[in-house]
């Protein structure tokens, strides 16, 4: 799927990154971050996937959206994250040659585009709260003591 979209747009820069990609590994978590902030989008297909999706998280923290299959999280927590047209673009939803217009247009539109970025850190900042988790956590660890 990767390889389609990535030969069906090749004016767009492609990365791939992680354990035998071709893009080789991001070694610190800066350089994840540096990768994701310099990008437009997340390309993110992970069937059999646990569902929670550490990029998948981190995309939308740093108000990047992705392009995936979605039903890769529905009903998972990631896919509460996701909305397809608002803080991503669902695959499954359109043909091949409708997702390439689609994000062809999207990239055409900066403002389009940003409006995505802003939705993605929006949806990011409704859904997740890591310090709400911590005081969950430690009630949880002081009850079982």
């Amino acid at each position: 799927l990767y390889l389609r979209y990535k030969k069906a747009l090749p004016d767009i820069e492609f990365k791939y990154y992680g354990a035998l990609c071709p893009d080789g590994s991001l070694g610190t978590l800066e350089e994840v971050y540096k990768s994701i902030l310099g990008s437009s989008f997340v390309w993110h297909v992970k069937p059999f996937g646990d569902g929670f999706g550490w990029t998948w998280h981190n995309a939308f923290m740093l108000g990047r959206p992705v392009i995936t299959n979605f039903s890769d999280y529905e009903g998972k927590l990631g896919g509460q994250l996701f909305e397809d047209g608002v803080t991503g673009i669902d695959l499954e939803r359109r043909s091949l040659d409708e997702n390439v217009a689609l994000i062809k247009r999207i990239l055409s539109d900066k403002e389009k585009h940003m409006k995505m970025c802003k939705s993605a850190y929006d949806r990011f900042r409704e859904v997740v709260d890591y310090d709400r988790e911590l005081i969950d956590i430690k009630a949880f660890l002081e009850r079982l003591i």
